[in-house]
């Protein structure tokens, strides 16, 4: 599942374009760390082009689900961070399998297995830096509750923000309303942090 439309809120763009498969309007799978970084940073600036927007503008990667952790993943990559401004996370889970890191050597020799390893999404928050990024989690997620997520996410601090949604389940059933109003005032926040 998939969407192609691109918002503008806040000042800042909102696109939204991740598949669960393939990354961001690709149909190539990312595979690597790397891999999402190659797809991503053209994927921005042609989101960029497309609304007749410079280069520089703010761009914030809105996700659910596995679109928030490849939005993660891909906000970390050296090569794409300058282009990104913030990240919303909705219903993320524990870990992206559909991008895989290589475990390095010194690992390798102290006895961890060979080959790729999925993704620990919220061990992988630190390399956002100073980015602002908001996750929005339901407090009845099967994959992971709200307050899994938030002993995993820690404490909220100038650029981290963690939203609680009562919930029934991973796609907020029965708070809707609520979960819209979390997103609304998680870009406003996202947008408030954003140099210009």
């Amino acid at each position: 599942m998939w969407s192609s439309s691109t918002t503008t809120r806040c000042g800042c763009t909102f696109p939204a374009g991740w598949t669960a498969r393939t990354g961001p309007f690709s149909s190539t799978p990312p595979g690597t760390e790397d891999g999402a970084a190659r797809i991503s940073r053209p994927t921005v600036s042609s989101w960029l082009w497309e609304l007749r927007l410079p280069a520089d503008y703010p761009v914030v990667l809105v996700g659910v689900s596995r679109g928030a952790g490849l939005s993660v993943v891909a906000a970390g990559q050296r090569a794409l961070r300058p282009s990104i401004a913030g990240v919303l996370a909705i219903a993320l889970t524990k870990e992206e399998e559909y991008v895989k890191r290589l475990v390095p050597l010194r690992l390798r020799r102290a006895g961890a297995p060979p080959g790729p390893e999925m993704v620990e999404v919220y061990e992988y928050l630190p390399r956002l830096g100073a980015m602002p990024i908001a996750v929005i989690q339901s407090t009845g997620d099967d994959y992971l509750s709200a307050d899994a997520a938030r002993v995993l996410f820690g404490p909220d601090d100038p650029h981290r923000w963690f939203q609680p949604v009562q919930a029934r389940n991973h796609s907020f059933g029965g708070a809707r309303p609520q979960l819209y109003d979390a997103m609304s005032r998680s870009l406003a926040w996202i947008d408030g942090l954003v140099k210009r």
